[in-house]
């Protein structure tokens, strides 16, 4: 038996569109799809990681009781600090409104946040933005006013910021590449109890918007801004941290989520052999 698992939309029109350049697109793009495309229907069974691929995978005439919708699961962090403890050693004022961003950023994503960020300032000229981890920005880049990178980190330093965080934030344009993707930074976010603030793009927004883990806003600066504005105005900021940490016990946790992917791998190995 072979069960296929697919996390990224990367061919027809997907993320291979968001790499730079021409000659990477034009020559790569008909490969990716042909990758993605070719080998999936002969799979005794399939995971996705999202709806946007369960849709695809359906369109090309893959049964859909052979499919089984698997999101990033959660773990929560070891040694977290204090709010005060972390702020404390990152050398940050107890009064400071402070959001995240954690991983890598697409340039058009960083073009949006930085616009809404700015707005955002306006309204709370106290309001910080640090970029943490391998984001593709150099420690030290100037990215805007409110605005810095830290560069890589290691885990207990990326708990400390964490920690310290008012919330985290997670941009994305309304492209087919994020329509087609679960951002693992959510999955950071909800262990550490950091309510998100996301685009009304894919999964992730409904998951949001459902639990209560944060707020919403459609992919636009202005949207974006006010959504950031009301989350550091927010007195239940508290409440929807703790809503995301619970799922990130519960549902989505690894020992969950790996438990749904045994279950499933175990009835398609039991399908595959009676058929057989």
């Amino acid at each position: 038996p072979l069960v296929m698992d697919w996390a990224d939309w990367w061919g027809r029109g997907g993320r291979i569109q968001e790499r730079s350049g021409w000659l990477v697109r034009t020559l790569f793009g008909p490969v990716e799809t042909w990758f993605e495309e070719s080998f999936r229907k002969r799979a005794t069974a399939a995971t996705v990681i999202c709806t946007a691929l369960e849709e695809r995978l359906r369109a090309m005439g893959f049964p859909g009781e052979r499919i089984l919708r698997l999101p990033n699961g959660c773990a929560r962090p070891a040694g977290v600090p204090s709010r005060s403890a972390a702020r404390a050693s990152l050398r940050i004022a107890a009064t400071t409104p402070l959001l995240l961003h954690v991983g890598r950023i697409m340039r058009s994503d960083l073009a949006l946040l930085k616009d809404a960020f700015a707005q955002a300032l306006q309204q709370i000229p106290a309001l910080r933005l640090v970029f943490v981890g391998e984001t593709g920005l150099r420690p030290g880049e100037v990215i805007g006013p409110g605005m810095s990178a830290t560069g890589f980190v290691s885990a207990q330093e990326l708990a400390q910021w964490l920690a310290a965080a008012d919330a985290g934030v997670l941009p994305m344009l309304d492209t087919i590449g994020h329509r087609g993707r679960w951002p693992g930074k959510l999955s950071d976010y909800m262990s550490a109890g950091v309510p998100a603030i996301v685009t009304r793009v894919g999964d992730v927004a409904e998951l949001v918007e459902r639990n209560r883990l944060g707020w919403v806003a459609a992919p636009d600066a202005t949207s974006l801004a006010s959504a950031i504005v009301e989350a550091v105005e927010a007195t239940d900021r508290e409440e929807r941290g703790a809503a995301g940490r619970a799922l990130a016990d519960g549902e989505l946790s690894w020992r969950c989520v790996a438990g749904r992917l045994d279950t499933f791998y175990t009835s398609a190995m039991n399908d595959w052999k009676a058929a057989a």
